[in-house]
């Protein structure tokens, strides 16, 4: 059932040959129109079972049942043509924010802090034309409905009336949801870019040996096989390299033999002369600096890779995080007046559990420098 919803929602507005903002905008507009269809069931309700009417609550009703045929609108026309044009993830956004803003100041109780983010994140990682106003408004509803939630004398327009628990959690979920879509592709495709680097990088050091001692034959059965290969690598490196290969070969009979038979032991002994192996580690001279080194700088290797030095700085943080909130739990249950219930008992011993644990991993890193 999942599988056919998100086919038919999403999967089918996908094309082999779409690149990461595409994904990232057929994303946004799925997950407009899965609104869409929830605020259908929900503005509705809203309007059946309400009591009292106010100018601002039929605005805003209005402007959601402009929003939602938008929304609507919009995804069929993306799963007709395929395609996410700039003129149609503008539309979307835009009339999204102008539904928060008229939500925000008529409901303000179905917090709009979660959708006020997924929108800023939306646009910043799709980099619509109206980025800069679009999370210039996200910046100032969610300061406004901040407020509003602190229970401070309220800036909202008279009319505004408390919403409904169950939408507040299903705008919660689809706000979450898109957030967590739109990283959770942000950062396959930067995986894949980081893959494919590796095994550019790689296939150009092997066949970089094969050309210093000019086997033109095997540079070029390399190329061949990596381009059959599953692996991903650029294209226009193979076509780079094969054509070098080919110009060696063309120059190879007016070569002297001994070119054609040297080893590449003096070749690495040169190349360790001129280029050195690392540079001299720069000690910190500040505090800062030198907690900074102490905690994470001092526990990387040089070849930890993008993915070592991330669990890396989890660790650390968590460890920092830790030592801090030990201290404070510490000092509660020194100053709590009793402990003689179960619940006042679990909290604190067994934060202080958990929070020995990733000491303890912390710990473990610094001596093995592994994660």
């Amino acid at each position: 059932m999942f599988a056919y919803l998100y086919r038919t929602v999403f999967g089918d507005l996908l094309q082999p040959d779409d690149d990461f903002f595409t994904r990232c905008r057929k994303t946004v507009i799925s997950c407009f129109f899965v609104f869409g269809v929830i605020n259908v069931f929900a503005d509705t309700f809203t309007a059946v079972t309400r009591k009292q009417w106010s100018v601002l609550n039929t605005v805003s009703m209005a402007s959601s049942y402009v929003a939602i045929a938008t929304w609507i609108s919009g995804w069929a026309y993306a799963k007709i043509t395929r395609t996410s044009p700039e003129w149609l993830i503008n539309l979307v956004m835009d009339v999204a924010l102008c539904r928060v803003v008229f939500v925000s100041f008529s409901s303000p109780d179905l917090g709009w802090h979660a959708l006020c983010l997924s929108l800023a994140i939306a646009a910043v990682v799709i980099g619509t034309s109206h980025m800069k106003g679009q999370v210039a408004v996200c910046s100032f509803v969610f300061i406004v409905n901040a407020y509003d939630t602190l229970g401070l004398p309220s800036i909202l327009l008279p009319g505004s009336f408390e919403g409904n628990v169950l939408i507040r959690q299903i705008l919660n979920g689809v706000a979450a949801s898109l957030a967590l879509s739109l990283v959770y592709i942000t950062m396959a495709h930067f995986c894949f870019l980081i893959g494919k680097s590796a095994a550019n990088v790689q296939m150009a050091k092997e066949v970089s040996k094969k050309l210093v001692l000019y086997d033109t034959e095997g540079a070029l059965a390399l190329l061949s096989a990596q381009e059959q290969s599953e692996i991903a690598v650029d294209s226009g490196l193979v076509a780079v390299l094969r054509e070098i290969a080919h110009n060696l070969d063309q120059y190879r009979p007016h070569l002297p033999s001994y070119l054609l038979h040297q080893s590449t032991n003096n070749g690495d002994g040169r190349r360790n002369s001129v280029f050195p192996r690392g540079l001299q580690e720069v000690k910190p001279t500040s505090v800062l600096g030198k907690i900074y080194h102490s905690l994470y700088t001092a526990l990387l290797q040089s070849d930890d890779d993008f993915f070592m030095r991330a669990r890396k700085g989890s660790i650390s943080t968590a460890f920092m995080i830790a030592v801090f909130a030990s201290i404070a739990t510490l000092g509660s249950i020194r100053s709590a007046a009793s402990l003689d219930t179960l619940a006042t008992f679990m909290h604190p011993f067994g934060s202080l559990v958990i929070y020995s644990i990733q000491i303890s991993a912390w710990v473990y890193m610094k001596i093995t420098r592994s994660a």
